[in-house]
């Protein structure tokens, strides 16, 4: 499950009636992730926090995944606070500002930054998010050797340009990846 903010810049919070203070929104998002972990759990749950209130209740079906569904937290660096949450939970999905996607050095400096904060032994997951060729199997293994190497574990090709068409994108899904 990817969770985050979103970047201030690009939301506009206060059409839905929420706050547009990243403060406020992160001890929101903190507390929610509280409160799904907790009703995953399998047990009752009830919860009273500074924004939340749950009564005792047992949330069904619960997850399959054990010990839960796992967490990636997106956030931009250099902001430090949504690594330190991902620090927290099972994954990150970095960007970088201003708002462009992670180089290797990007990602060899984030995930030093969050091995540094993290206080868990489980597994952790680099997410990135990249644009191959689709058409030269071996530049686009090459770029996705660059950033296995820096410490990424997901690669998720993004399948939206600006000038990609719906047609371009079933071609190049229909091209499957590039391992």
């Amino acid at each position: 499950m990817g969770v985050g903010l979103g970047a201030k810049e690009s939301c506009d919070y206060a059409r839905f009636g929420e706050s547009e203070d990243n403060k406020i929104l992160a001890e929101e998002l903190d507390e929610s992730l509280e409160i799904i972990t907790g009703l995953w759990s399998d047990k009752p749950y009830s919860h009273r926090g500074k924004h939340y209130k749950v009564g005792r209740t047992t949330f069904l079906p619960v997850p399959k995944q054990k010990p839960r569904i796992p967490i990636w937290v997106g956030g931009f660096w250099p902001r430090e606070g949504p690594f330190k949450r991902a620090a927290r939970w099972d994954g990150v999905i970095p960007l970088v500002l201003p708002e462009r996607l992670p180089q290797p050095n990007d990602i060899e400096e984030i995930l030093a930054y969050i091995i540094r904060k993290r206080t868990q032994t489980s597994p952790f997951d680099m997410v990135n998010i990249g644009w191959t060729t689709g058409s030269n199997r071996v530049r686009d293994r090459e770029k996705i050797e660059a950033y296995e190497d820096a410490g990424v574990t997901w690669w998720l090709e993004s399948l939206y340009t600006k000038r990609e068409s719906p047609e371009g994108m079933l071609k190049r899904i229909r091209q499957g990846p590039q391992s």
